[in-house]
This record gives C-alpha cells, sequence and structure tokens, in this order.
C-alpha cells in the first residue's frame, strides 16, 4: 500500500512538471503577441509619419500632389481618394489600428483567458495535493517512530506502557486514512493534468489558426491599398521625365557646385559669375527613366532617388 502511494507521488511530480512548463510557454506565449501587438501599432504610425514629413517637404512643389496634403484632416473623410502617398498610407493605418483591436481582443485575449483557465483548473489542486502530502508524510513519520520505540521496549522483555499503544493505533488510522485522501486526490488530479498537458495543441488550436486567418487579411488588404500607389508611381516617373530628371543626377550636381563662382579680372577686381549654366549641365538622358530593367526586373529610378536639382534653379 505504502509502495502504491509513493508511486502516485512520482506520476504527480512528473505530470506538475509537464503542466509548469506547458504554463511557463504559454505565459511567453502572451508576452510575445503583446510584444507584437505593440509592434504593429509602433511600426504603423512610424509609416504615416514618413509620409506625413515627406508631404511636408514637397508642399507646394511640383510633386505636391503626388506626396499628399501635410494634414491629415485634408483627406477626404470618405477614404475614397487615395491618389497621393498620405492618402493611401492613412487608410493603411486606420485599417491597421481596426486589425491590431482585433489582433489584440480575439488572440492575445484568448491566449490570456486560455492560461487563467489552466491555472484556476490546476494549480490549486497541486497546492491542495501537496498539503494532503504532507498529511501523510507526517503521520508515517509518527507510526515508524512508535513502532521503534514499541520494538525497543519490547527487545527489552518489558510491557508496553498502554498510552503509547493507544497512541500508536491513532497515529496509524490517522496515517491509514490520510493515505487513502491523498490516493484519491492524486488520481483525479492525474487524469486532470493528462487531460490538460496532452490536449493542450486544442487550445493551442484556434490561436494559430487566428494567426495564420490574421496574416492572410492583413496582407491582402494591404496590398489592395498599396496597388494605389502605382498611380503614383507613374505620374511621378511622368514629372520626372517632363523635367529631364534621372536618379541621383541632382545630388551629383549639388556635389559639384557652389551657389557663387567668383574669378578675378586682368584690372586685379573680383567679378562674379552666375553659376546657373553649371546646375544646367546636361543630364545623362535616358528614355527609358523609371522603366524596369530587363535583366535584373528592378526599376532603377525610384522615387527616393530623385534629384532635386528644380528646387535650385
Amino acid at each position: 500500500m505504502g509502495n502504491e502511494s509513493s508511486n502516485k507521488k512520482t506520476d504527480l511530480e512528473l505530470l506538475a512538471g509537464e503542466f509548469n512548463q506547458m504554463k511557463l510557454r504559454i505565459r511567453q506565449l502572451i508576452e510575445a503577441l503583446q510584444a507584437q501587438h505593440e509592434l504593429f501599432l509602433r511600426i504603423n504610425e512610424a509609416r504615416l509619419q514618413v509620409a506625413l514629413k515627406v508631404s511636408a517637404l514637397a508642399e507646394g512643389s511640383a510633386i505636391s500632389n503626388e506626396a499628399g496634403p501635410i494634414s491629415l484632416q485634408d483627406i477626404r473623410p470618405d477614404k475614397c481618394d487615395l491618389s497621393s502617398y498620405v492618402a493611401i498610407h492613412s487608410s493603411i493605418n486606420d485599417e491597421k489600428k481596426t486589425y491590431a483591436d482585433r489582433y489584440l481582443k480575439h488572440i492575445v485575449g484568448y491566449a490570456i483567458e486560455w492560461e487563467t483557465v489552466i491555472i484556476e483548473q490546476v494549480a490549486g489542486s497541486l497546492k491542495q495535493a501537496k498539503g494532503l502530502r504532507r498529511d501523510v508524510d507526517h503521520y508515517q513519520s509518527k507510526v515508524e517512530s512508535m513502532t521503534l520505540i514499541t520494538n525497543r521496549v519490547l527487545a527489552k522483555g518489558l510491557v508496553v506502557n498502554t498510552k503509547l499503544i493507544t497512541r500508536s493505533v491513532r497515529n496509524e488510522e490517522k496515517y491509514q486514512q490520510s493515505r487513502k485522501e491523498y490516493d484519491v486526490f492524486a488520481d483525479n488530479l492525474c487524469t486532470i493534468l493528462k487531460e490538460v498537458t496532452t490536449k493542450g495543441w486544442q487550445s493551442l488550436h484556434p490561436i494559430l489558426l487566428k494567426l495564420v486567418e490574421y496574416d492572410i487579411s492583413v496582407g491582402s488588404d494591404e496590398s489592395k491599398l498599396l496597388s494605389n500607389l502605382t498611380q503614383v508611381a507613374e505620374s511621378l516617373k511622368s514629372i520626372a521625365n517632363d523635367n529631364g530628371l534621372q536618379s541621383r543626377s541632382g545630388l551629383k550636381i549639388l556635389e559639384q557646385v557652389t551657389p557663387v563662382q567668383s574669378k578675378s579680372s586682368n584690372a586685379g577686381q573680383v567679378e562674379f559669375e552666375d553659376s546657373s549654366r553649371d546646375i544646367q549641365l546636361p543630364y545623362e538622358q535616358k528614355e527609358s527613366y523609371g522603366k524596369k530593367d530587363m535583366i535584373s526586373g528592378d526599376y532603377r529610378a525610384t522615387v527616393g532617388n530623385l534629384p532635386i536639382a528644380t528646387l535650385i534653379k
């Protein structure tokens, strides 16, 4: 009977170890999900701020329409105008905020609820099992001590004291009762722990499914909105071709030209000459500006590399 109780203790300890490992991993998952949610919001806001700063620099220039309004209040309330960089990213920002709220509620919230349920279901029972086991060990120790004393008295050929016998019987009864209670409780708890740990994947399944669906939905909707940038890109390429702009050509000119250049006359006087003719140095004209490179498949002239020579003319 004692060996059986000891085996139950060992089984319970093994299952408790598996449960604690699972509980730790759920907590780590929750923390990772919360961190990802916060990152979604930060990246979303950062992308919109980049668009607004670009728009502020482009205000009043030839590309102001493509960059978009410098204030979100200037964007049409119905969100139908997706013809500028700011308007498109403003729509993406609003949509992703909605998705982030759903992510927090349906994914992070579900994981927290999962953790709460298993802790309420198991953690208290594990604590109770430890208390019952302490009772078993306590009375077992007393019974063994009484037995040792009794054997010593008998070995000396003496008569065992009646009080000692009564105490031994009482502690033996308490030991048997506590062991019985522990064994029954441990059996039930082992069953629960096996259910929680071996079928934990069934509780994880909805989280994984929601994550997959979230990625699909966000990626699809963002792709649809970003497709409107094609129109913005074509407009920017047209402006570049109309103004004879090439990738980084404006920056190269700025590196070579100072605002005012001087030269000395024969009479020793300093004369200033206009450097605008240097600015008008011919670009390496290419009719294929902004067109797709047939070898690499990349667009060589990107919006970020457009020259700013027109701003200093």
